[in-house]
């Protein structure tokens, strides 16, 4: 059973409002929400947003979610897709919500990116990792 995700802070996301911590967007979007950005549907490059910017299709993305789950049901085997690459929890949420079981991740020290309690135990690589996985495991 996937690690519950809180579903209020994953839809408060739409509501923050842009500054200048969210990478390759414009300045003149800063003050607006990405729900408010969305509803516009402007075109991100003619807008000025700078590469690499991930954009999602809605249709798209849930073909493709509904496809890897069928997939792995159809063949008997676990989803556990990587989540440091996009480090979107809002995509988490769907991930799981589409049937896979957790979310990896590269590195021990990631778990704090989706600012969730992940389904996954990591394998320290150094004694480094190792407190990380103490220090993560204890909050």
């Amino acid at each position: 059973m996937p690690a519950p995700i809180n579903a209020a802070a994953v839809a408060a996301l739409a509501d923050e409002v842009i500054d200048w911590r969210f990478k390759g967007l414009p300045a003149s979007w800063w003050g607006r929400t990405p729900a408010q950005i969305c509803a516009e549907a402007p075109d991100l490059f003619d807008a000025g947003a700078v590469a690499p910017v991930c954009v999602l299709r809605a249709e798209a993305l849930r073909h493709n979610l509904m496809t890897m789950a069928g997939w792995c049901r159809d063949r008997g085997v676990e989803l556990a897709p990587h989540g440091k690459t996009h480090m979107a929890p809002q995509l988490f949420a769907r991930q799981l919500d589409g049937g896979a079981w957790g979310i990896t991740a590269a590195w021990s020290t990631r778990p704090d990116c989706a600012g969730w309690q992940p389904n996954w135990t990591p394998i320290p690589t150094s004694r480094s990792h190792a407190g990380w996985i103490r220090c993560w495991g204890s909050s």
